[in-house]
């Protein structure tokens, strides 16, 4: 279907570890569970703004592959959770993690916690970015 509306501003960093994941190596890898996982909570905070109602419902089934896969994806997402955002998640089936924030200062102080704590260690070359969510403008 369409992409859910997002009814506020959501600000975001994206972190992208210097490696890659075969997506097919990641689908691989995971365990679908008989009855999948609703997501009408995390569509409803979404289409509402609300960012700490999204962090607290995040969920990704590929995470726990991905992480098998690339233990330098788990570092990045732990280290990412670690700078006190409201929540993380992988991307899709990987390599990219991102930080749900509380603002655009969090977001900010989110990256920049991440980077420092990160400059002497396999996580230096990681690319980080403070995004926000897409609003159209009204008609």
């Amino acid at each position: 279907g369409p992409p859910e509306a997002v009814g506020g501003e959501l600000h975001l960093v994206v972190v992208k570890p210097p490696v890659g994941l075969s997506t097919a190596a990641v689908y691989g890898r995971v365990t679908v569970p008989p009855t999948p996982a609703a997501g009408d909570d995390v569509r409803r905070a979404l289409r509402a703004g609300d960012a700490e109602g999204v962090a607290a419902r995040l969920h990704n089934r590929l995470q726990g592959p991905a992480f098998a896969a690339a233990p330098l994806v788990e570092t990045a997402f732990r280290r990412l959770a670690a700078a006190g955002p409201l929540g993380c998640l992988l991307s899709g089936s990987g390599s990219s993690v991102f930080a749900v924030c509380r603002d655009r200062p969090d977001a900010a102080r989110v990256a920049a916690q991440f980077r420092d704590i990160s400059q002497a260690d396999d996580l230096s070359a990681c690319r980080v970015f403070v995004v926000r969510s897409y609003l159209p403008s009204p008609r």
